[in-house]
C-alpha cells in the first residue's frame, strides 16, 4: 500500500505539472476568454493563429501610438490578458498598475482590472495578495460569470497550496457543472479528493458525470483513482480503454499502464506496448520520460536486447527520439562490456547534440567511466563548468570532481568539491560529507530594369517591301530580353540598317538596337542610337520613349557629366507638349538621378510635385511615394526624425484604399525594417505581420509578403521564440510560393537545433 501511495503522489504530480497551466497549475493564471478586442483586428487574428508574441507586439504598438485616453484602457487590458496567458505575469502586472488602467468609470473595466491583477500576482507566487483581490471582487455584480468561476478555482488552488484541502473543496462548491469551466473544476475536485486519500468519493463523483469522462484528463483521473485504492488490474483496464489521441493523455496514460504492469509483475507485457508507442510516436513531447521508462523495463527483465535502442539512436530522420535513445543505448552497451564503444557513442552524442538537455549528463557519464578506468585527468576534462546546471546536477559534477581530485592527490580541492556537493543536494549530502571527512583526515595526517515599349509602327508597314517586313519581324521575334538574344538583335539590326538605310522601319529598328545595346551593357553606343531616334521622332511617343531610354543609358555611366546629360534628356521629354504620362515618368527618373547626385531634398521636391498632380498615373504616384520614403530613410542616419517621416509616407501609402498588395506590402515591410533600426521590435513585428495579412480579395503578391514573413520569423528567432517562428514559416510553406522550400528547410533546422517537435 505504501508503494501505491508514493506512486499516487507521483502521478498527481505528473497530472498537475503536465496539463496546460491554465487548467491545473496553481502558480499560473487562469485565463478565461473575455477578450475586449474586436474579432477582426490584427492582434486578435494573430492570437487566433497561435502567434502570441506578434499579438502582443501589435497591441504594444497600438498602445504606444493611441492618443485617445478613452481607447487606451481596452488595448492595455487586452495586452495584459495575453501577457498572462503567455506566462509573463511581471510585465502584465506592470501594465495593470499603469495609469492606463487606474479605476475608470467604464462598464466592467474596474472588476476586470482587479481580476487580472489577482491572476498576475497568483502566477508570481504572491498568493496572499492575490487572495485578497479575488475575495474583493468575488461578489461584484458586474464581474462576468466565467471570471467568477475562474476566481473560485483560483481560490481553491491557493488553499491547496497551503494544504488546506477541505477549504479548497469548499471554494469549488458554487461552480456548476454546466459552467464553461466546469470540467476544470471537476478535475480540481477529484485531484483534491485523491490527495486527501478519499478515493471512493473521487470515483463516485466521476461516476455521477459519465458524460464528462469523455474529457481525457478526467478519464485519466478515473483510472488513477483505481490505482490509488490499490487495484492495479482495474486501473490498467481503465487506462487501456482511453483513446490515445491527445499527446498528454497518450504519454501520461502509458506511464500509468507501465506502472500497473510492473506492479502486476508483468514487465514483459509492458515492454512491447511502450516499444510500439515509441516506434509510432517519435515526436511525442514526453519522449524523454518514456525513453527512461523503456530503459528501466529492460533492466527489470535483465534484457540484453539493444536492437531497438540501436535502431532509434541511428535514425536521423527522427532526431528527437534518436537523441534520447543515445544515453540508454550507451549505458546498455557498457553493461554488456563494450566500454570503448560506449565512450565513443557518448563522444559522438556530445559532438552531434552539443546543446541537448542531456549533454551535461553525457559528460558526467564519460567522467565516471574515465574514473572507473583509472584515468582521473581525462575525467576532469569532462567536468568543466557547464551553464544552467540544476543544483542536483551541479552537486553530481562537484562529487565526481572531488573523486578525481582525490585520485590526483589534490586533497584540498577535493574537500572543497565534496562540501559544495553536500550543500547543493541533500540526497548526495551523506556520501559527500563522509568523503569530505575522510579527505580532511588524509590532508591533516602527516539591383534598374529597361523599360518596355511598343516596337511596331503599322502605319509604316504599308510602304515597306515584303523582305523588309520579314527581316523587321525577325528582329522583333529574336528579342527575348536576355544578353544572348541581345547579341542576335544587335547583329540583325546592324545588318538591317546597312541593307535598308531608307526603310520606313529604320527608327523602330534603331530603337530595338538601342534597347539591345543597353541590355548588353554597351551604354555609350545605346545612347547614340536612342538619341538619334529621339531627335528623328521628336514629336512622337516613340521619340519620347527613346529619350527616356537614352537618359537611362547616360545615367548608367555614373559620372557627373553623364548624369547631367540624362537630366537634360529627361527634361526634354517633360517639356514636350504631347508628353502625356511620359512627363511623369521623366520626373520620376529625374528624382532618382537627384538622389544619385546626393541631392535628396531636390529628389523629394520632384516626388512631391508628382504626388500633388492630378494628372500623374496612380502607378507613378505610388512609385514616387515609395521613393520619397526611401530618400527620407536614407537621411535618417543624420537625423532620426527623417525615419519617422519615412514611416509616415509609407504608412499613408499602405493605408490608402485600393493600394495594390505589391505596394502595400512593400511599404509595410520597409516600415518594419526602419522600426528595427529604431530598436522598436514590437512595432517591427506588427508591421511585418500586417504585410503578411494582405487583403484576400487582391491578387497574391509573394515577393514582399514572403519577405515580411521571413523578417518577422528572424526577429522571433532572435527572441528565442522558436515555436512561433516555426508557425510563420509553416504559413509560407503551406502557401507553396517561391520561398516555400526555404521555409520548410528553416523549420527543419529550428526543430533540430532546439529540439522542438510537432504535437
Amino acid at each position: 500500500m505504501k508503494n501505491n501511495i508514493l506512486a499516487l503522489i507521483f502521478f498527481l504530480v505528473v497530472f498537475l505539472a503536465s496539463a496546460p497551466a491554465q487548467e491545473t497549475n496553481s502558480q499560473a493564471a487562469l485565463t478565461p476568454t473575455v477578450s475586449t478586442a474586436s474579432n477582426n483586428d490584427l492582434a486578435a487574428h494573430a492570437a487566433s493563429e497561435d502567434l502570441p508574441q506578434i499579438s502582443t507586439s501589435i497591441l504594444r504598438t497600438q498602445l504606444q501610438q493611441e492618443t485617445d485616453p478613452k481607447k487606451r484602457p481596452a488595448i492595455a487590458l487586452r495586452l495584459a490578458e495575453i501577457l498572462l496567458t503567455e506566462g509573463k505575469p511581471e510585465e502584465a502586472l506592470t501594465l495593470l498598475n499603469s495609469s492606463d488602467l487606474t479605476p475608470q468609470e467604464t462598464d466592467k473595466l474596474d472588476e476586470m482590472v482587479v481580476f487580472w491583477k489577482a491572476q498576475a500576482l497568483l502566477a508570481q507566487g504572491a498568493s496572499a495578495e492575490a487572495q485578497k483581490l479575488f475575495e474583493q471582487i468575488l461578489n461584484a455584480p458586474r464581474l462576468p460569470q466565467v471570471c467568477r468561476d475562474a476566481t473560485h478555482i483560483a481560490l481553491a488552488r491557493i488553499a491547496r497550496d497551503h494544504k488546506e484541502y477541505d477549504q479548497a473543496l469548499k471554494e469549488l462548491e458554487p461552480l456548476s457543472t454546466t459552467s464553461s469551466m466546469g470540467a476544470v473544476a471537476l478535475q480540481e475536485r477529484v485531484a483534491l479528493l485523491l490527495a486527501l486519500h478519499r478515493t471512493g468519493e473521487a470515483e463516485e463523483l466521476l461516476q455521477q458525470k459519465p458524460e464528462l469522462l469523455k474529457e481525457p484528463r478526467l478519464a485519466y483521473l478515473f483510472a488513477l483513482a483505481a490505482w490509488a485504492r490499490g487495484d492495479a488490474s482495474e486501473a490498467l483496464q481503465r487506462w487501456s480503454s482511453l483513446p490515445l489521441k491527445n499527446d498528454w493523455v497518450s504519454s501520461a496514460t502509458l506511464s500509468g499502464m507501465i506502472a500497473c504492469d510492473i506492479a502486476l509483475h508483468q514487465p514483459a507485457q509492458a515492454q512491447p506496448l511502450l516499444e510500439k508507442y515509441l516506434q509510432e510516436n517519435p515526436k511525442s513531447p514526453r519522449i524523454p520520460e518514456l525513453m527512461a521508462q523503456y530503459e528501466q523495463l529492460l533492466l527489470l527483465q535483465n534484457s540484453n536486447d539493444v536492437s531497438s535502442l540501436s535502431r532509434w539512436s541511428q535514425d536521423t530522420s527522427q532526431p528527437l527520439r534518436a537523441s534520447y535513445a543515445f544515453l540508454p543505448y550507451t549505458r546498455m552497451m557498457r553493461r554488456l562490456g563494450h566500454r570503448d564503444q560506449a565512450d565513443q557513442l557518448l563522444l559522438f552524442f556530445l559532438a552531434t547534440y552539443p546543446h541537448h538537455p542531456l549533454a551535461e549528463e553525457a559528460s558526467l557519464e564519460l567522467a565516471e567511466n574515465k574514473l572507473s578506468e583509472g584515468d582521473p585527468n581525462s575525467a576532469l576534462t569532462y567536468l568543466h563548468d557547464h551553464t544552467n546546471l540544476t543544483p542536483a546536477m551541479q552537486a553530481q559534477y562537484a562529487f565526481e570532481h572531488g573523486l578525481a581530485e582525490i585520485a590526483l592527490n589534490h586533497l584540498q580541492a577535493a574537500e572543497h568539491d565534496f562540501t559544495q556537493a553536500a550543500s547543493l543536494d541533500s540526497y548526495l549530502a551523506a556520501d559527500a560529507l563522509y568523503n569530505q571527512g575522510l579527505v580532511h583526515m588524509m590532508a591533516t595526517s602527516s539591383e534598374t530594369v529597361p523599360l518596355s515599349f511598343p516596337n511596331t509602327a503599322t502605319d509604316k508597314q504599308e510602304n515597306a517591301s515584303t523582305t523588309e517586313k520579314a527581316e523587321y519581324t525577325a528582329i522583333l521575334d529574336s528579342d527575348k530580353g536576355t544578353r544572348n538574344s541581345a547579341a542576335q538583335v544587335i547583329q540583325a539590326a546592324h545588318l538591317f540598317l546597312k541593307t535598308h538605310p531608307n526603310s520606313p522601319f529604320t527608327n523602330e529598328v534603331r530603337m530595338k538596337l538601342g534597347e539591345a545595346l543597353l541590355t548588353s551593357g554597351n551604354v555609350r553606343e545605346a545612347r547614340v542610337e536612342l538619341e538619334t531616334v529621339g531627335k528623328a521622332e521628336s514629336s512622337s511617343e516613340l521619340g519620347r520613349q527613346a529619350l527616356l531610354l537614352a537618359a537611362q543609358a547616360a545615367s548608367r555611366s555614373m559620372d557627373s557629366k553623364s548624369i547631367d546629360d540624362a537630366l537634360m534628356l529627361l527634361e526634354e521629354v517633360a517639356q514636350s507638349s504631347k508628353a502625356g504620362s511620359d512627363l511623369w515618368q521623366a520626373r520620376l527618373e529625374q528624382a532618382a538621378l537627384k538622389n544619385a547626385q546626393a541631392l535628396p531634398f531636390d529628389a523629394i521636391a520632384i516626388d512631391d510635385q508628382i504626388l500633388a498632380s492630378e494628372e500623374a498615373p496612380l502607378e507613378i504616384k505610388r512609385t514616387a511615394q515609395m521613393a520619397k520614403g526611401d530618400t527620407l530613410s536614407g537621411l535618417g542616419a543624420k537625423d532620426p526624425a527623417n525615419y519617422q517621416a519615412a514611416i509616415a509616407v509609407w504608412r499613408q501609402l499602405a493605408e490608402t484604399p485600393d493600394t495594390p498588395a505589391y505596394w502595400r506590402n512593400q511599404a509595410l515591410c520597409k516600415i518594419g525594417l526602419i522600426e528595427e533600426k529604431l530598436k522598436d521590435n514590437d512595432a517591427a513585428l506588427a508591421a511585418y505581420y500586417e504585410a503578411m495579412k494582405s487583403n484576400t480579395s487582391q491578387e497574391p503578391e509573394p515577393l514582399w509578403h514572403d519577405k515580411a514573413a521571413f523578417e518577422a520569423a528572424r526577429l522571433l528567432e532572435q527572441q528565442q521564440q522558436w515555436s512561433e517562428a516555426i508557425r510563420l514559416y509553416q504559413q509560407i510553406a503551406a502557401e507553396n510560393g517561391p520561398r516555400a522550400a526555404e521555409a520548410q528547410a528553416r523549420i527543419s533546422k529550428l526543430r533540430l537545433d532546439n529540439f522542438l517537435w510537432e504535437k
